[in-house]
C-alpha cells in the first residue's frame, strides 16, 4: 500500500501577529514522520532543524512591515504540504 496523503501542518509559533523582536522562533509539527523547510517573503528554502518530531528556526528578517513565511513540509513518501502565516516587525 503506498501512501498519498500529504501530512498536515501545525504551526505551533510563528503566529499572525505583530512583534517588536528581531528574531522569532518558528515552529511546526507534521502528522506524521518527514521534513520542513521554510521561506520568509519567497527568498530561498531554509531547512528547519527536526527536535523530537518538533520542525524550528530561529528567523532573522531584515525590515519591518508585513512578512510572509511559507512552510514547505513533505512526508517520508514525499508527499508535500505547506502552510503560509503572515506576521509584521515593528519598533
Amino acid at each position: 500500500m503506498t501512501d498519498t496523503t500529504p501530512p498536515e501542518i501545525t504551526v505551533q509559533s510563528l503566529l499572525n501577529l505583530t512583534y517588536y523582536v528581531s528574531g522569532v522562533w518558528a515552529n511546526v509539527t507534521l502528522s506524521e514522520e518527514g521534513m520542513c523547510n521554510l521561506s520568509i517573503d519567497g527568498t530561498a528554502n531554509e531547512s528547519m532543524s527536526n527536535t523530537t518530531g518538533n520542525f524550528n528556526d530561529l528567523m532573522t528578517v531584515a525590515g519591518y512591515g508585513q512578512h510572509a513565511v511559507t512552510f514547505f513540509c513533505a512526508d517520508d513518501y514525499g508527499n508535500p504540504s505547506s502552510a503560509t502565516v503572515y506576521f509584521s516587525f515593528s519598533t
